[in-house]
């Protein structure tokens, strides 16, 4: 085993990271002096280019007519608090016995207000365009940098009966950051962005020990210089974290080849209110010792300990990456093929396969840059002979992207099974350029949906799972019971709703949703919005999908817990938390304690 150097922490990495939206400082969307779309900065595919075609599309998507956007909405940020609760024997305490350095502390407001909301549209709403005091936020926001630090807070907490929030990179999308509006306590939000070292690399057998902080791009950056990867991929990587990732039981782009987060993870260090949870005494491959009561960190959510760090399995540097693109005449077609080779050998699957209908098909092209005339005419040809040779329809064509990491060698034997299994689905081979343009938008559309809220757009992206044979009446009664919603409201225009097959097993796939709404004039629009999508969520639970797939359960989709476990399930997860944390010393409030718990939900952050 090589021990190395701790690495540097990442605070200046997630520093440079918007407070109010998603994403990057250096990026954003604007509209140029043409009126047309401009992304800034240099991190993404579309980075720095004009998108001439995305207006009129929304205007065409959402049925609107030519003059329907309103003026943007300036940004309110930052909102208005409600003052403080502040129990002084905790800070003095904590200053004078716990924390290393004044920087470890910060009171600061936008601090607070950052550590106490995700990325949900209800929340970044909240934030930037209500009129309304914000809700509870945490009191004090602190920055530990080791374990032993971490459990004298956690000691400290109890001693001075305040409430504990692990924070992470904030990315969630299940408001589990925000504070309960009922904790009458000093609510504490535990950053845990200096502890991000890798602590040491087994390069032998293919091991890792990394803390909970580490920011997942930042952590394949430097195993990478050792000729490894985790090969953890989830669309937050940029920002998200190995705790949050455990603590939400996340799954990644690339989980075809690589995994699960519960797939990767051999074990984990952790601290609660009982004392530090340490790595088991012995590193095995698999051992037979009685229940691993570890296995529930997976999902916890903070609600029973904050995740301190965790060795995880490796794999080599694949030294070849490459991308594809597929086109199937419709998305009943395309889920054929993509059970076909869900259900191949593992050895020929590429890394990640995923299937977007054609409303998200027109929205990748709308992102696209203005083509030069060689590009314009290259187009035209491509449309008439998808049109008049393949008789595609454009209203059905869907994609399927495709990345490959592997030896060049494996590679072109994973590429032969796919082009072999398209045909038998008569499906078109589109090219590496394509399938590289719809996988990276994944990482640049996520700064989108803040920026048309300015234009009272409200869009988010909602997910599920379920057996193949629910795919398509899944899909299809969603979308029929969000144009009813959406129709029952009077709302102006038409819903968007598009859809993907973001991963796939043997037995079923994930159904992940985009859904946007037009909501200028209408009254109260964010809480309008989360109506629409709990009757879709409503909706997929009836069709037989789960609650959520890898999103977690947070706040936002506590109401249908029940409907989606059973109640022996939830008694037993209370009293494990009543046992393990009996002053409720992680109070965030997520999941459900009982099977008898009545929630009464706020729209605000």
């Amino acid at each position: 085993m090589s021990v190395n150097k701790p690495q540097a922490h990442v605070g200046t990495h997630r520093n440079r990271a918007n407070r109010s939206t998603w994403g990057f400082e250096d990026t954003r969307y604007s509209v140029n002096a043409a009126g047309n779309l401009e992304i800034s900065g240099s991190r993404y595919c579309t980075s720095g280019q004009e998108l001439p075609s995305l207006f009129l599309w929304a205007k065409s998507a959402l049925g609107l007519k030519d003059d329907t956007f309103a003026v943007p909405q300036p940004s309110l940020y930052p909102p208005r608090l409600l003052p403080a609760t502040i129990n002084e024997d905790f800070i003095k305490r904590v200053t004078a016995e716990v924390l290393q350095d004044k920087e470890q502390l910060s009171q600061e407001k936008t601090v607070r207000i950052r550590h106490g909301h995700g990325q949900t549209q209800q929340e970044i709403y909240g934030l930037n365009f209500s009129s309304k005091t914000v809700g509870r936020v945490p009191d004090v926001v602190v920055f530990p940098a080791g374990v032993e630090e971490v459990w004298r807070l956690v000691q400290l907490a109890t001693e001075c009966d305040v409430c504990m929030i692990p924070f992470g990179g904030g990315t969630n999308v299940s408001q589990a950051l925000r504070c309960p509006a009922t904790e009458a306590r000093m609510i504490i939000s535990v950053d845990m962005q200096r502890m991000a070292r890798i602590r040491w690399v087994d390069k032998v057998n293919r091991l890792a020990c990394i803390e909970a902080g580490a920011v997942g791009q930042v952590i394949e950056h430097n195993l990478g210089e050792k000729g490894f990867c985790l090969g953890h991929e989830p669309d937050s990587i940029e920002f998200s974290t190995l705790g949050g990732w455990i603590a939400t039981k996340a799954s990644g782009m690339k989980r075809l080849r690589y995994g699960n987060i519960e797939d990767l993870v051999m074990d984990v260090e952790a601290v609660t209110a009982a004392g530090v949870w340490p790595f088991a005494p012995a590193l095995v491959p698999r051992d037979s010792v009685g229940a691993n009561p570890k296995h529930l960190l997976f999902g916890s959510e903070g609600t029973t300990a904050i995740i301190t760090a965790a060795i995880v399995k490796l794999q080599p540097l694949p030294s070849v990456r490459t991308y594809d693109c597929l086109l199937f005449s419709s998305f009943e077609t395309g889920v054929q093929f993509m059970q076909a080779m869900s259900q191949a050998s593992r050895h020929v699957q590429p890394a990640s396969l995923r299937l977007v209908d054609s409303a998200q098909l027109q929205l990748s092209q709308a992102l696209r840059p203005r083509p030069g005339r060689a590009g314009q005419v290259k187009q035209r040809l491509q449309t008439a002979y998808l049109q008049y040779v393949q008789r595609f329809k454009f209203s059905e064509t869907v994609a399927c992207t495709l990345l490959f990491e592997e030896t060049l060698e494996e590679i072109r034997s994973q590429q032969r099974l796919v082009h072999k299994t398209s045909r038998s689905f008569h499906g078109l081979h589109a090219g590496t350029q394509s399938g590289r343009h719809g996988y990276e938008l994944t990482f640049s559309i996520a700064y989108l949906r803040d920026f048309i809220m300015r234009y009272g757009i409200f869009g988010e992206s909602f997910e599920t799972s379920c057996p193949w044979t629910k795919v398509n009446a899944l899909r299809r009664q969603v979308r029929e019971r969000v144009a009813k919603e959406h129709r029952v409201r009077d709302l102006p225009g038409r819903p968007f709703l598009s859809c993907r097959i973001s991963q796939v097993y043997e037995t079923g796939a994930t159904v992940y949703f985009y859904l946007g709404l037009y909501m200028v004039d209408v009254k109260d629009p964010s809480g309008v919005y989360a109506e629409i999508e709990a009757a879709a969520r409503d909706e997929i639970l009836k069709c037989g999908g789960s609650l959520s797939h890898h999103h977690g359960v947070g706040k936002l989709r506590q109401r249908f817990l029940r409907r989606a476990v059973t109640d022996m399930s939830l008694t037993l997860n209370a009293k494990i938390k009543r046992e393990i944390d009996p002053g409720n010393i992680f109070g965030c409030g997520n999941l459900l304690t009982t099977s008898n718990d009545v929630l009464c939900l706020d729209n605000g952050v």
